[in-house]
């Protein structure tokens, strides 16, 4: 798994998981007139294609083990 997956998906490695940005961090969030949330675009967008899938197949492991009463 690699280091911007691993956050995603649970592994707690800070600063690649947006859940888990510091309080002084989450002050400097943008967001556009929509709402919607500028870091984490920049976030993304920082990431490969394949980098991007990956952190997206941590989220769907994480709902199936969920759904099977796992811990994720």
């Amino acid at each position: 798994m690699s280091e911007m997956t691993a956050g995603a998906a649970g592994g707690g490695r800070a600063g690649h998981d947006p859940a888990s940005i510091d309080p002084s961090a989450a002050e400097r969030t943008r967001t556009d007139g929509d709402g919607v949330d500028l870091t984490l675009i920049r976030w993304s967008l920082r990431m490969t294609p394949s980098q991007r899938l990956d952190v997206l197949q941590g989220f769907v492991d994480s709902v199936f083990e969920l759904r099977r009463g796992q811990p994720a």
